[in-house]
């Protein structure tokens, strides 16, 4: 298994040719969407994601990737980066 409980991946965005899961056609609502997996299937390569309310199971070939969840920044003063460098 390639991801886990809390991964945020991509759904491709278009149906996978061979998609190992099962697919059906609700499951293309969720197509080229962000989803965080939230469960993993004891016996093989397969998840709930919370898009759907872990409605359906997920198979690798139906993502493009995890993506990294960064934490939003905010700006609270200005630093002169170079001088940390002299």
């Amino acid at each position: 298994m390639n991801y886990r409980i809390g991964d945020i991946v991509l759904i491709v965005d278009k149906k996978p040719v061979n998609c190992i899961a099962g697919w059906c056609g609700e499951m293309g609502q969720y197509l080229a969407q962000v989803a965080t997996i939230t469960s993993l299937h004891d016996s093989g390569p397969y998840y709930r994601i919370d898009l759907d309310d872990g409605e359906y199971w997920w198979s690798e070939d139906c993502f493009d990737g995890a993506l990294v969840d960064l934490p939003d920044l905010e700006v609270e003063e200005s630093v002169d980066i170079f001088s940390l460098f002299r």
